[in-house]
C-alpha cells in the first residue's frame, strides 16, 4: 500500500526546527548583505582617500606649471567644478528616485571617475599645447563632479545598513581616513618631484581602479 501522506498537522517539532521560517531566512540574507555592503564601502573609502590624496592638493600647481593656465583660468576651472558638482548631484538624486538602485548609480559615477583619471594620466608635455590641456581640464571637472556626487548616496547606503549602536564606530573610521589623506599627499609630492605628474596621476588612477573594484561588493 502507498505510504500515508503527512499533513501539516502531523509535522513534529523536529521538522519545524530543521526548516527555519522564510522570514528568518530573509533576515539572515539581509544581514549578510548589510555586512558585505558596510565593509565594501569601508574598503572603497580607504582606497579613495589613500590614492586620491596623492594628487588632490597639487591640481592648482598642475594647472599653473605644466599646463600654463593663468590664476584667473584656474579660478574659473574651480568654478566650473562647483557647478558640475551641483548639476551632477541634482541629476543623480533624480535618477536614484526613478527606481534605479543607488549602488548602481554610484558605480556608474565611478566609471566616469576612472575614465577621467586615465585621461589625466597622459603625457602632460604632449598635452600642454592647443586643445590638449583643455581635455585635461574637462577630465578634472568630470572627476570632481562625479566623485563628490558619490558621497551623498554612499552615506545614505551606509546609514541604512549600519545599526545605530555601531554608527559611532564608522564615523571614527571616516576620521581615520583624513589622516591617510595628509600622508598620501606627501607621497604624491615625492612622486611628482622625483618622477612627474604623469607618474602620480597613473598611481592615483590604479588606486581608484581598486576602489571601484571594491564597490562591486555593494552592487
Amino acid at each position: 500500500p502507498p505510504p500515508p501522506q503527512q499533513h501539516d498537522d502531523d509535522r513534529t517539532d523536529e521538522d519545524e526546527e530543521e526548516s527555519p521560517p522564510p522570514s528568518q531566512q530573509r533576515d539572515e540574507t539581509d544581514e549578510f548583505y548589510a555586512r558585505v555592503l558596510r565593509w565594501s564601502i569601508v574598503m572603497y573609502d580607504l582606497f579613495r582617500v589613500l590614492f586620491g590624496g596623492l594628487v588632490d592638493k597639487y591640481f592648482g600647481i598642475f594647472f599653473k606649471e605644466p599646463l600654463g593656465i593663468s590664476p584667473i583660468g584656474s579660478s574659473l576651472i574651480q568654478l566650473g567644478c562647483r557647478l558640475g558638482i551641483i548639476i551632477t548631484t541634482g541629476c543623480v538624486g533624480w535618477i536614484s528616485k526613478k527606481h534605479v538602485p543607488a549602488a548602481l548609480v554610484c558605480l556608474m559615477l565611478l566609471i566616469f571617475v576612472n575614465a577621467a583619471n586615465v585621461t589625466l594620466s597622459v603625457d602632460t608635455n604632449e598635452s600642454n599645447m592647443g586643445y590638449g590641456k583643455w581635455i585635461l581640464v574637462a577630465a578634472y571637472i568630470v572627476r570632481g563632479s562625479a566623485l563628490v556626487s558619490v558621497f551623498g548616496l554612499k552615506h545614505a547606503l551606509l546609514m541604512d545598513r549600519v545599526p545605530k549602536k555601531h554608527r559611532g564606530k564608522y564615523s571614527a573610521i571616516d576620521d581615520l581616513q583624513s589622516g591617510f589623506w595628509s600622508g598620501s599627499a606627501a607621497l604624491g609630492g615625492w612622486l611628482i618631484h622625483a618622477y612627474s605628474y604623469r607618474m602620480a596621476f597613473s598611481v592615483m588612477s590604479a588606486g581608484f581602479g581598486l576602489a571601484t573594484f571594491s564597490w562591486f561588493g555593494v552592487v
